[in-house]
């Protein structure tokens, strides 16, 4: 989807595309005074019949053709240059002719300048359309590709402002002369040309190439090569169709609001003003939007918002007044409001206004969108042949249509049903195009743009949260702003529209971007973009930046799949920040595929850094169950750093519990208010069901045992329970058992447990050997204060008790029932 560009130097690009605005600025005032709502009222004050004035809007459908013989004939013969100029002031100054044809109107036979009207006009529009496919495309190799998207919309938004003055004058002239003058129309189209001519000079200021190289010798093989690009066969076949509707009413749509609708010149204008203020909105918004998300989406919105706009339409019946009085009243209030006269709209206006806005809004982002498509898509050397097919075929269709709009337009206003409803012709008309818009909507699903963001993603963002300010945010980090305001900025930003800034921002030269770069991505949500989490994946392996340990981290809390292999790849890595910091990752992605690496580094004792990380990282697994804890036990003993030994016990705790969820709050909330849940699971404990006492000793046994933990005697407590625990299991070490230390005690050999159902891989085995370590840590390596060993201890014990009320007292019987399989959010 590539094409051509001259590549010139950024400055020289730059001056050219302002060139390119300027003149659309001045032409704009040409189109106001020649063209549109003005035209018009020309061809109303002419006396000229339905069908004749559909003649005569269909003349630049019949030109369009002429597009494609354009570029054929200048590519053959002529410099691009040269061709463009000559053409272009045959039309304008064929309306310089028709200005005089409109003076000398009453002195000619009525037949004969109906005559020379549409021969003159269609002079005008011929010329105009034998260099518009050459224009478009010379217009395409100047604009670097990076700045298509771009470019369009600004341009638009700016000829959105130069249509609002122009409009208003022009409105304000043919009501102040006379909209039923037909002089009115001659005296302004002299100065609308003499805007057009100096309209010219910014295509004339730009480089040219020699475009005759690009010869291929056979016109049908360049048609053929032209049609066998699928993605120019359905842009062309959803514009096609798109044409065609809109052609269907297009031709009567300024006279419906003219004659039927009764509306003034003036209230014309104010109505396209009022549109082209939402337009200049909308330039801005699809500029962004479609810089970041691709062209189709923003097509397929505006298309379907087209569709609204023509089933509004559809409503417009002069003798509907219920809006118009409702509008009137709404602004009489403003205007008591804020102290000003009181303003009211003629008829109908407020009945229209919706459609304006509607349309003021999406269309800037169709027109600009098919630009930038056009220009991009076909074969590459051959881009002016292909935008003259394509306008071959619209225009070819379009006459068909328009041309004959004028008689099915006379047609219904003899249909005798339709006489006995409130619709007129028009409104038929406009639910015909309705049905033609939707019909192209099915054609364009099939269109495919590289890079394109899905629509139901723009959607989304669109009708969600504030998309103006989303689009804003985008347009800011687009600009050229100084280092710490990016940082801020980058801090700050939520939005779907700026992964194309992330991706720069990873890659800044400033570290502090980078970092403020990082630190957004990892707090996004939802579905992140694919070329962001591309580059976090290969930020993992440039060590160059040092932002490899973050990067890991960051595809860990995003929960990056796909990126297990790079992670697992340096889960050894030398740079022992980068390699915890991919376990930790790996931990939070769950996977079950990093569990055999994991549980390596657990048996090897030069990765002993790396311990506390990999055992939080297995205890999250989705498989992270009793299996691990005698791994992750043994390395507990062997770390002295609180924190991570803090941190193995919540692991440990994890492996017990049924709700892996909870481990981290149990702790959290035992170091913040100590006691608390110490408290709850002792209570917990000893009222649980499964213990043989009675009821009401259950109270008593609870004070008991929180005596022992307010008296500071952690392992005293832990001495009370664990006998008890045992015991469940018909865990009794002899006939003599003495003291509750030797009890205890005699359970221990070398190397391993005395009774060796302890030692099965079942929960309850293992869950009762982590209880009796835990013990004997705290009991000879400890000096007796950590509650944290207990607090692990009342966990596991409750979470066994939940086990065993479940399943049989067997130690090496493996159940169903022992701990739920989750992830760790």
């Amino acid at each position: 989807m590539g094409a051509i560009t001259m590549n010139l130097p950024p400055r020289k690009a730059q001056r050219c595309m302002n060139h390119l605005i300027v003149s659309v600025v001045i032409w704009c005032f040409y189109g106001a005074f020649a063209s549109g709502a003005v035209f018009a009222g020309l061809l109303d004050a002419l006396n000229m019949t339905d069908p004749q004035i559909g003649l005569v809007m269909s003349m630049g459908q019949l030109c369009l053709p002429l597009q494609f013989i354009g570029a054929m004939i200048q590519q053959r013969f002529f410099r691009r240059r040269r061709f463009w100029c000559i053409f272009v002031v045959i039309h304008y100054t064929s309306f310089l002719l028709l200005a005089l044809l409109t003076v000398l109107w009453t002195d000619l036979p009525m037949t004969l300048a109906v005559a020379l009207f549409m021969l003159i006009y269609a002079i005008s529009q011929g010329g105009a359309h034998l260099v518009g496919s050459i224009a478009n495309a010379w217009i395409g190799e100047v604009v670097p590709e990076r700045d298509r998207a771009s470019f369009w919309n600004r341009r638009q938004g700016y000829a959105l402002i130069a249509n609002i003055a122009a409009g208003l004058l022009a409105g304000f002239l043919v009501d102040m002369l006379g909209k039923d003058n037909r002089m009115t129309y001659a005296i302004l189209i002299v100065p609308a040309v003499f805007c057009g001519y100096a309209s010219m000079y910014g295509q004339l200021l730009l480089p040219d190439r020699d475009t005759r190289d690009d010869w291929q010798g056979n016109i049908i093989s360049q048609i053929k090569n032209v049609f066998a690009n699928r993605q120019f066969r359905l842009l062309t076949g959803f514009f096609l169709v798109q044409h065609v509707a809109i052609c269907c009413c297009s031709g009567f749509y300024n006279v419906y609001l003219l004659k039927d609708m009764n509306l003034s010149m003036t209230t014309m204008q104010i109505l396209a003003v009022c549109g082209a203020l939402v337009g200049l909105l909308a330039a801005f918004f699809f500029r962004i939007v479609g810089q970041h998300c691709g062209n189709k989406p923003v097509l397929t919105v505006c298309t379907f918002m087209k569709i609204i706009e023509f089933t509004l339409c559809t409503f417009w019946w002069p003798d509907i007044v219920w809006m118009d009085r409702y509008g009137n009243h709404l602004l009489m209030r403003i205007c008591a409001l804020t102290g000003l006269p009181e303003i009211t709209m003629e008829p109908g206006f407020f009945t229209v206004l919706p459609s304006f806005l509607v349309a003021g809004f999406f269309n800037v982002g169709i027109v600009s969108a098919q630009m930038a498509l056009l220009t991009s898509t076909g074969p590459k050397r051959m881009r002016s042949v292909s935008i003259g097919i394509f306008y071959l075929l619209l225009g070819g269709f379009g006459f068909l249509f328009t041309g004959a709009s004028g008689w099915v337009y006379l047609w219904l206003r003899e249909w005798a049903w339709l006489q006995s409803t409130p619709l007129q012709p028009f409104n038929v008309l406009t639910a015909c195009t309705v049905a033609g818009l939707i019909v192209s909507l099915l054609i364009f699903r099939r269109f495919r743009e590289n890079g394109a963001t899905g629509t139901g993603a723009v959607v989304k963002m669109m009708i969600s949260g504030n998309p103006i300010r989303n689009v804003y945010q985008a347009h800011v980090l687009g600009l050229p702003i100084g280092e710490l305001s990016r940082v801020k900025k980058l801090r700050h930003l939520h939005t779907d529209l700026i992964s194309n800034e992330l991706v720069q921002g990873l890659h800044s030269p400033s570290s502090r971007v980078r970092d403020s770069a990082l630190l957004n991505v990892s707090t996004l949500e939802g579905a992140v973009p694919d070329e962001v989490t591309d580059e976090l994946i290969r930020l993992v392996d440039i060590p160059e930046i040092g932002m490899q340990a973050m990067a890991a981290r960051t595809l860990g809390r995003l929960r990056i799949q796909r990126s297990l292999p790079v992670l697992m790849a340096h889960f050894r890595d030398p740079d022992l920040a980068i390699s915890q910091a991919c376990i930790f990752a790996a931990g939070l992605i769950g996977d079950v595929s990093v569990e055999a690496p994991l549980r390596q580094i657990l048996q090897d004792v030069r990765c002993q850094p790396r311990w506390p990380h990999a055992a939080e990282a297995l205890s999250r697994l989705g498989t992270g169950d009793f299996r691990y804890t005698r791994d992750i036990f043994r390395i507990m003993g062997c770390e002295g750093y609180w924190v991570l030994r803090q941190q193995t016990l919540i692991s440990l705790s994890r492996l017990m519990m049924r709700d892996k969820n909870q481990a981290y709050v149990v702790f959290d909330s035992e170091s913040r208010l100590p006691g608390t849940e110490v408290e709850r699971l002792l209570k917990a404990l000893s009222g649980h069901t499964v213990w043989p006492w009675l009821p009401e000793k259950r109270r008593e046994i609870f004070e008991q045992w929180i005596s022992r933990y307010d008296a500071g005697d952690f392992i005293g407590c832990m001495e009370m329970i664990l006998p008890e625990m045992l015991r469940l299991y018909d865990v009794v070490p002899g006939d003599n058992p003495g003291t509750t230390v030797e009890f205890l005690s005699r359970l221990f050999g070398h190397g391993g447990m005395r009774d060796q159902r302890l030692e099965a891989n079942t929960y309850a085995a293992s869950n009762l050997w982590l209880q009796l370590k835990l013990w004997a840590e705290l009991k000879y390596e400890t000096d007796g204060t950590d509650r944290f060993l207990l607090l692990t201890q009342l966990i596991a014990a409750l979470e066994l008790l939940h086990h065993r009320q479940n399943s049989d007292g067997d130690l090496t019987r493996q159940t169903e029932v022992s701990v739920e399989n989750t992830i760790i959010p």
